[in-house]
């Protein structure tokens, strides 16, 4: 076991190995972590080491790996990445989350080899960023789920922050050029959003004219949905998407990732913030979950046009049976 002089010459020894060449160490870690030049120094040379929420920051910025780092060869513990520094009930927590989106969009793009891994049950709200109104009622469901002392909230007379505005447009397209996408859909995965617009409608925060909005664009999505499925790419990009129907049940929305030497897992326990795990030894274990889950799959992409249009077909039915707006036992 590394004694706390040994494993703090280590981190220092990392996180110097990782800063990019042409930028002085020093002014690097002045401006990401907001440190004097003097605490940067008392760092550097280990008079004292850098705090956990510095050295998560320094881990997440130059990818590298806490766990493998301070675990060596000890896997009895996994360090997890709460998304903590995303998660507190400031207004542009969320603006920030999507922000992260952005720069997983773009560390996979740019990588010589990458792959991305994604089970779902419910639609997360990164993928409804093709969708104004729908990806509208996630930040709306968010401010009433995380902010404090709120003033009631109508849809209907709720407008998107203009700095969230852009961030969706710049990820809807960027994300046209992520490669080796496999997607795998629970057979109901428009259930839950369903049931969590209708829930807000039954409180009389959406009115009848903003709930045929949604449905809309639930229909809408849906069409887009199967036009990926169709073609296995986003239009006008240069994506590779498998779509995959899933016959064992998804416990939870799940994304593997890898780009170049870095593999990571994000669990997701909420709709917005996930787990992150960036042990390389569960990152293998999860995507050979992910390969045992595509082969017990069924793939739509290209492929199969009577259970590809049967599947999309069953979510427009449940979109215009569930979404009508007498519908009042939507959770049965």
């Amino acid at each position: 076991m590394e004694n706390k002089d040994d494993l703090n010459e280590i981190l220092v020894n990392t996180i110097l190995k990782n800063i990019p060449k042409n930028i002085k160490p020093v002014i690097y870690l002045m401006e990401l972590l907001d440190l004097s030049r003097e605490s940067v120094y008392r760092r550097i040379r280990k008079d004292i080491p850098f705090s956990m929420n510095e050295l998560t920051k320094l881990a997440l910025t130059l990818n590298f790996s806490l766990d493998e780092i301070v675990e060596g060869s000890k896997r009895e513990r996994i360090f997890f990445d709460l998304g903590s520094r995303n998660s507190n009930s400031s207004m542009d927590s969320f603006p920030a989350i999507f922000q992260e989106y952005n720069s997983y969009i773009n560390n996979l793009s740019k990588a010589r080899n990458s792959c991305v891994y994604i089970a779902l049950n419910c639609i997360y709200p990164l993928f409804t960023i093709f969708s104004p109104n729908l990806f509208k009622f996630h930040y709306f469901k968010w401010l009433i789920e995380t902010q404090d002392n709120l003033q009631k909230y109508y849809f209907s007379d709720f407008t998107l922050p203009s700095e969230l505005c852009a961030m969706q447009q710049k990820i809807t397209e960027e994300i046209k050029n992520a490669r080796n996408v496999t997607i795998i859909l629970s057979p109901n995965i428009i259930v839950s959003i369903i049931k969590n617009i209708q829930y807000y409608y039954q409180r009389k925060l959406i009115d009848k004219e903003s709930l045929e909005i949604l449905k809309e664009d639930l229909l809408k999505v849906t069409d887009f949905a199967e036009n990926v499925a169709k073609n296995g790419k986003l239009e006008g990009g240069n994506s590779q998407i498998d779509i995959y129907i899933s016959i064992p049940y998804i416990n939870s929305n799940t994304i593997y990732l890898e780009y170049d030497d870095i593999s990571e897992v994000h669990y997701w326990i909420y709709s917005t913030n996930p787990m992150v795990i960036r042990n390389s030894d569960l990152g293998n274990i999860q995507k050979k979950w992910f390969l045992s889950l595509k082969k017990s799959s069924t793939l739509i992409t290209q492929s199969n046009e009577i259970l590809q249009a049967d599947f999309f077909d069953s979510q427009r039915k449940l979109i215009n049976k569930l979404m009508n707006e007498s519908n009042g036992n939507v959770y049965g």
